[in-house]
């Protein structure tokens, strides 16, 4: 997902909590079930009591699919839990929630949003992540498409010959 106008910072940089959150998604991500697209994404909030909860993106043939960051805010409703200060979205590509799961977030973050912060991980570049906050998402998200997969689908159909 590409990013404007939105600052990358070291993960030596962030705090214990945001760390925390940042290597909890990426460690999820590996338990995605993406048997569709090939997109794992891994997610991982910190409650205001200072758990964290996560979740995975998890497809289906129908292709309803609850995103990671709406089931790690299920996880911490589920948790008795209702707020979070912090979310942290490791995916292939990096960026931030897209636009359907910032308005699942709006819903258990913070009351002032420019203290609740948003990281979006990449795997292409380990030590840095898009450290914002949700005020900061919300007003310069740009829109998930079809050609945010394109490369995952082309993959994903090279080995699929393979298999034949």
């Amino acid at each position: 997902m590409k990013v404007a106008n939105l600052m990358k910072v070291a993960r030596e940089k962030l705090s214990v909590f945001e760390e925390a959150a940042v290597a909890r998604a990426l460690a999820v991500r590996e338990h995605a079930y993406a048997p569709y697209s090939e997109y794992k994404v891994g997610a991982a909030v910190v409650s205001r009591a200072g758990n964290v909860y996560v979740g995975v993106n998890t497809e289906n043939h129908i292709y309803v699919t609850p995103h990671a960051e709406m089931n790690a805010c299920a996880a911490m409703n589920a948790g008795g839990e209702h707020e979070f200060n912090v979310i942290a979205i490791a995916a292939a590509n990096g960026g931030i929630p897209c636009g359907l799961c910032l308005q699942v977030i709006r819903e258990w973050a913070r009351d002032d949003l420019a203290k609740t912060i948003v990281l979006g991980a990449s795997l292409s570049e380990p030590n840095l992540v898009v450290r914002c906050t949700l005020e900061e998402a919300l007003q310069v998200t740009d829109s998930f498409g079809p050609r945010d997969l394109e490369p995952y689908v082309v993959e994903l159909a090279k080995l699929r010959s393979k298999m034949r």
